[in-house]
């Protein structure tokens, strides 16, 4: 810059010389910088400009779907032939349902027969009743022939006779009768039923050769009474108790009320701020299609701002502990200015001071 500026002096003594040898002397001389500006290459911004909008920062909670019982059966005898399977995973049954059941043909079919021996006994006895009446019947025709001493004798051995043989038959139902409830015990030992109205979560495909092991699991059963998703969250003190919400699970929306632990008469947990506690969603009504841990989500408005002014986050940075944003000046250099923030919803941010409305930021 120095060269520069003696160069530009001797330039200047060369013509004032020059005008002095044409007899013109200036009155004063004035020598004027000139500033050197070397090559720049601008860069470019991708901005965004400071916008007055409606801002809302909403929390996602993830959940999953928890019955408030779930009970898995197995059969409780070993090496018993599979039967057949009446329901399906997914599928809603009543308390009492018979959901599967090992091989019992031949319980049946000896308790059928039992019970066919009950029944022609019982004939044979009404029978025997109507036999015994036209006996004495006659008897009592034929008393005026003998002495009513035999008379008497006679009709004793009539009913004596009758009698043992009605007692035999008797006998022979009662034992009857307990044979058949020995095979209606080994057919329900061999039949599992719903102990509640619920939904099957698992129930077994066995092969043709498979065999019961009282060890093996063959069907879940969840409580349907009450469906009910759990989630855990650092945002728990945000949902109280009978606050409305609606729980999304795949495709499905379903509305939900949030329940205390003790109202469900679940242990209470510990929920401390700055950690993560439990929350329950009861739907408001009840769902069948839901097998256990199926899953779901909840979004819950954490707080919302009206015609504040905003900016993409990422236009957003830190100096020194200070929020900053970058933005061009006139001559399309960077500079920053520093600004007080407000509500952030992850996309955008309130911007309380710092800016106005129109003014351009860097995002990029």
């Amino acid at each position: 810059m120095k060269l520069f500026r003696k160069r530009k002096w001797l330039a200047g003594l060369l013509a004032g010389m020059m005008l002095s040898s044409c007899g013109i002397i200036p009155e004063e001389e004035t020598f004027q910088e000139v500033p050197y500006v070397g090559d720049y290459e601008s860069t470019e911004f991708v901005t965004a400009l400071c916008t007055k909008m409606d801002i809302t920062a909403q929390v996602k909670v993830s959940l999953k779907y928890v019955p408030l019982q779930t009970v898995s059966l197995s059969f409780p005898v070993n090496g018993v032939p599979y039967g057949d399977v009446y329901v399906r995973a997914g599928d809603a049954v009543k308390e009492g349902d018979l959901l599967l059941e090992l091989q019992t043909k031949q319980f049946i079919q000896d308790a059928d027969r039992e019970r066919t021996s009950i029944e022609t006994n019982e004939r044979t006895i009404r029978q025997l009743g109507e036999d015994r009446e036209m006996e004495l019947q006659m008897m009592n025709y034929r008393g005026s022939s003998i002495s009513y001493e035999r008379y008497l004798q006679s009709l004793d051995e009539i009913n004596a006779r009758y009698d043992a043989r009605i007692r035999e038959l008797e006998d022979q139902n009662e034992i009857s009768q307990i044979k058949i409830a020995a095979y209606e015990a080994d057919i329900e030992e061999r039949r599992i039923y719903a102990p509640f109205d619920g939904v099957v979560t698992y129930i077994v495909n066995p092969d043709p050769a498979d065999v019961s092991q009282t060890t093996k699991r063959v069907v879940t059963i969840a409580d349907s009474s009450l469906s009910l998703f759990k989630g855990t969250t650092e945002y728990f003190s945000l949902f109280e108790p009978g606050m409305e919400l609606t729980v999304v699970s795949g495709d499905s929306e379903f509305e939900a009320v949030v329940c205390s632990e003790e109202e469900l008469g679940l242990p209470e947990t510990d929920h401390i701020e700055g950690r993560t506690g439990t929350i329950y969603l009861a739907l408001r009504e009840t769902v069948y299609t839901l097998s256990d841990n199926a899953g779901g989500s909840v979004t819950l408005t954490q707080d919302e701002r009206k015609g504040v002014l905003c900016v993409p986050k990422r236009a957003i940075s830190e100096i020194n502990g200070q929020n900053v944003v970058y933005c061009p000046d006139e001559y399309g250099m960077r500079t920053y200015k520093p600004v007080e923030i407000g509500l952030d919803n992850g996309n955008y941010v309130e911007i309380i001071s710092g800016l106005e409305e129109g003014d351009p930021v860097i995002v990029r």
